[in-house]
């Protein structure tokens, strides 16, 4: 029956059956072709394991307390014993004995408490002299000094206190005429009696404080000071404050010496200085406000300011600002400084025509800048240069008379002061050290005052048994106008020290100085002594 349908399908639907018509297609080939069957690539049929999971690392500890018995004992342990570095021996007491050529005698005493955490003291004595002669002049001086000095530690300060006694004496031989010596002798004994107080607090939120008074008296009550000065700091909500506070009071020709026409006086100066530390743009500024008082020039009022900055954390270091000072010019500071003034009024011998000194004050207000320079560990080179104004800016120049002595004079200026000092340690060996001071004054020259200083100092260490020091000293020419003017040509120093240690006691010293026998003025009429020098032995004992 299944046959016979198809059949009959087949058979009447014929018609509307149709055979597939495929055109043909013609491929032109234009180069050669060649078959190939592309590498087949493998697929990488390993699973990949990818564990998502973190573990949580912590850990509970359960602390069980629990005695286990037991009947052994341990031994106990003896502490540890440190030792401490050995302190070097201390000498208490040593003795320098030296004699010379023009410089006739030194005798240097020194003599040291023991070791202490709490109280120390010291005793000094030297004494000094040199002589000679200048165109049948006599060239002597000497120069005697006696010091105690006492330190004591306290639960909250410290307390030092000094006895000074210093005796100068020197004779004016740069006169032309004849004049017995001892008529021109002069004599400076200078006494000083101090005390010092200082805080032991290091705490800036606590008041600290550093205060100093002392008495002083030249030759019998011919001069005389008090001095008073403390310095308080604390911070005041992170505000470090200060303040600086100075009383002095001189008094001249107090002394039994009776001079008609000389009558007492007396000079106070007080200061108020307060201040406060900030710190901007990673620098430290300190500002000031300095109000001094003078009993002939009446009250002042003065800003300052001090800035620092380390551009190279210990390396480089800067500090610029402006600032005022006072000196009060006094016997005791100009006969350090030029032996050969006048010194009537002052316990010395009276010549005719002799005249006092007229005593001021000096004042400066300068701007400065600073800069320090660690250019290795042991190679420094500092420079600063400063520039202001001098009221009362000292000189000395000579004053005609038959013994050739100095007065003292003033004048307003301009100052520029360039400095310039250099050290370095070039080995184990040698060590250079360098200073330069440059001075200037509106392009003027002032009597005695040279514009130059220069000192090279080498030092050759060998095994620290055998020391030579080598100085160079260059001091530029100089003026003085007094009747004439007359210009005091440069100087130059050739100095050398040799040291020789023969052991830790016992060391014996030779200072040779002026080697180029220099005879140039030191000042007007009065020359140097040409090459001197010295032999000395020193011993340390107990």
């Amino acid at each position: 029956m299944k046959i016979n349908s198809i059949l009959f399908l087949f058979l009447f639907f014929t018609e509307l059956l149709y055979a597939q018509d495929i055109p043909n297609t013609e491929v032109k080939v234009v180069e050669g072709f060649k078959p190939s069957i592309p590498e087949s690539i493998r697929l990488n049929e390993n699973a990949i394991f990818v564990d998502t999971l973190k573990k949580e690392r912590k850990q509970e500890y359960k602390f069980i307390n629990l005695k286990l018995k037991s009947n052994y004992k341990t031994t106990i342990l003896k502490p540890a014993i440190v030792k401490p570095d050995k302190i070097s021996r201390i000498y208490n007491t040593s003795l320098s004995l030296g004699i010379g050529y023009k410089l006739k005698s030194d005798i240097n005493f020194l003599y040291n408490s023991n070791r202490s955490k709490t109280t120390s003291y010291s005793l000094f004595f030297r004494n000094f002299n040199k002589g000679g002669s200048i165109n049948n002049n006599k060239v002597a001086s000497s120069n005697q000094i006696f010091s105690i000095y006492f330190k004591h530690i306290m639960e909250k300060n410290i307390i030092n206190a000094n006895l000074d006694y210093n005796r100068n004496s020197a004779y004016s031989y740069g006169h032309v005429i004849d004049i017995k010596d001892n008529e021109l002798k002069t004599r400076f004994n200078y006494t000083k009696l101090s005390f010092h107080l200082l805080s032991k607090n290091n705490l800036n939120t606590q008041l600290k404080h550093n205060s100093i008074f002392f008495i002083s008296d030249l030759n019998e009550n011919s001069e005389r000071r008090l001095h008073i000065s403390t310095s308080l700091s604390k911070d005041f909500k992170n505000y470090p404050l200060a303040l600086d506070l100075s009383v002095d009071n001189y008094s001249n020709y107090n002394s039994s010496q009776q001079i008609s026409f000389l009558q007492n006086t007396s000079t106070q100066l007080i200061s108020v200085a307060p201040s406060v530390n900030r710190n901007y743009f990673n620098a430290d500024f300190t500002f000031f406000l300095v109000f001094d008082y003078e009993s002939q020039e009446g009250v002042g009022v003065f800003p300052e300011l001090i800035a620092e900055k380390q551009l190279v954390k210990d390396v480089l270091l800067i500090s610029l600002g402006l600032e005022k000072n006072k000196l009060r010019n006094t016997y005791k500071i100009l006969s350090n400084h030029n032996p050969f003034i006048h010194t009537l009024g002052s316990n010395q011998f009276i010549i005719p025509d002799d005249t006092t000194l007229d005593l001021r004050t000096t004042e400066s207000k300068e701007v400065f800048f600073k800069i320090t320079n660690m250019l290795a560990k042991e190679e420094v080179w500092n420079n600063s240069i400063r520039y202001g104004s001098f009221s009362n800016f000292s000189y000395f120049d000579n004053y005609q008379s038959d013994y050739n002595r100095f007065l003292v004079y003033y004048l307003d200026v301009l100052q520029l002061h360039l400095n310039s000092s250099y050290y370095k340690k070039i080995n184990s060996m040698i060590e250079l050290s360098v200073n330069a001071d440059y001075y200037n004054w509106n392009n003027k020259n002032i009597a005695h005052k040279p514009h130059l200083f220069l000192d090279v100092n080498t030092v050759v260490n060998l095994r620290n048994k055998i020391k030579f020091s080598p100085v160079v000293r260059y001091i530029s020419n100089q003026n003085s106008f007094s009747v004439y003017e007359k210009n005091l040509p440069s100087r130059l120093y050739l100095d050398l020290v040799i040291k020789y240690n023969y052991s830790n006691r016992l060391s014996m010293l030779i200072n040779l100085n002026n080697l180029t026998n220099s005879k140039n003025d030191i000042w007007r009429g009065y020359q140097d002594i040409g090459f001197n020098g010295i032999f000395s032995v020193n011993w340390s004992f107990q």
